[in-house]
């Protein structure tokens, strides 16, 4: 059971000595692979002084091939690896717009949080990756906190499925074009994504115009619209990593 907890130990500070701190990766690999024999689970005592120093002069050795190999065959930024965590960063803007509402917010802003800091501590030179990251981190947050901000306020206007009953067909129909946007980037993508939000907004605007005399709904049919503007905004925007030449 104890081999267990250090196997476990030593997985999860490989795994984060590799992903976030570049300049420790080979060392953290290399103690996380010795780190059970380190540790002496077994706790037996024994006075024999050639194998302790044979077993540390190998020990060492092995750290420090382990830590060089690590460093220079496989680099904490290394394309596939960069791109997995872009992938999943992506994923957050998926998941605001097709998981359960109750704490999204917290599980959007925490992901997307733990993924941007990684991103900024691997490209640290001025690159196209970090170039194209930097929009996909912007792309996805501002996005993102639109379409939770825009399901919020949906799900809270329940007087609009009596004035339009396309209206909910509509939001669903925008987050799913959203979430393939993010899913699959590309211009047809982009388009879909553009007409569903389009639509929307045109459904908001004729709503806005018939509860005009009732202040509270035509508040609440003004945050609407402009989470759809804002939405479209930046799927527009010439620096989004949608547009780019």
């Amino acid at each position: 059971m104890v081999s267990r907890c250090f196997a476990r130990y030593s997985r999860r500070c490989s795994r984060s000595a590799h992903s976030s701190r570049r300049g420790a990766a080979g060392l953290g690999i290399g103690f996380s692979v010795f780190f059970c024999l380190l540790a002496g689970p077994d706790n037996v005592v024994s006075y024999v002084p050639d194998l302790l120093i044979n077993n540390g002069i190998a020990l060492t050795a092995s750290m420090l091939l382990a830590a060089v190999v690590f460093a220079v065959v496989f680099p904490a930024d290394m394309r596939w690896l960069i791109d997995r965590i872009m992938g999943d960063l992506r994923a957050q803007t998926v998941s605001a717009c097709k998981d359960a509402l109750p704490g999204l917010n917290q599980r959007f802003q925490s992901g997307t949080h733990d993924l941007t800091s990684q991103l900024r501590v691997l490209l640290t030179h001025r690159s196209r990756r970090r170039r194209d990251a930097l929009r996909w981190m912007l792309a996805t947050i501002e996005v993102g906190h639109a379409v939770i901000d825009l399901r919020n306020e949906a799900a809270r206007a329940d007087y609009a499925d009596p004035l339009q009953p396309r209206w909910r067909s509509v939001i669903e129909h925008t987050c799913d074009d959203l979430a393939r946007l993010f899913e699959r980037p590309g211009p047809r993508s982009l388009e879909r994504a553009l007409v569903a939000v389009r639509s929307a907004t045109w459904l908001a605007q004729d709503m806005l115009q018939a509860v005009h005399p009732e202040r509270t709904r035509h508040h609440d049919l003004q945050r609407i619209l402009s989470c759809l503007h804002f939405i479209r905004s930046a799927l527009l925007d010439k620096d989004a990593p949608f547009n780019r030449r």
